[in-house]
């Protein structure tokens, strides 16, 4: 609708009327030629400097290690080549929630998976099943992380 992050953001905080009657009103379409209360000009700056110490941890005085992140979750792999009309019933049947199987598996983006040209899926399922996250955490080992094979933690000398 706003083809620009920052007005999407701003959208977020102020809300969509209240952004869309200050750009009618202002008659400018680029966050930064808008004025803005406070609250929202400073809550896109704020993401952005969010965004700028994620990247750089060390450069601002992050130093995290590997304990500092969340266990890693013991799962298997399950493969589907067909459809799914009922994504949290699946889950159930996986003795998933919705909730858990959505966070395993962020490809998923509905409540169903039509999948009419037979492709196949692989989804993400704890090992033991987890209906809740208390659940699901009893079973994470306190060694590993869900990041140990995509982030890596550079050592500091």
């Amino acid at each position: 609708m706003f083809n620009s992050w920052t007005l999407v953001a701003a959208s977020y905080n102020r809300g969509l009327e209240g952004l869309r009657k200050a750009i009618d009103n202002q008659k400018v379409s680029n966050y930064y030629d808008l004025y803005l209360n406070d609250e929202t000009s400073r809550y896109v700056f704020r993401i952005m400097a969010i965004r700028e110490v994620y990247n750089h941890p060390a450069r601002y005085g992050f130093y995290l290690l590997e304990s500092d992140f969340y266990p890693q979750i013991p799962a298997h792999l399950v493969t589907i080549d067909s459809s799914i009309s009922n994504l949290p019933a699946f889950a159930r049947a996986m003795s998933v929630n919705y909730r858990i199987l959505r966070e395993m598996n962020p490809w998923i983006k509905n409540y169903s998976l039509p999948n009419v040209l037979k492709k196949s899926y692989t989804f993400r399922i704890p090992k033991d099943g987890a209906l809740s996250y208390e659940l699901l955490m009893k079973e994470a080992p306190m060694s590993e992380t869900f990041f140990h094979d995509t982030l890596k933690i550079n050592e500091i000398h």
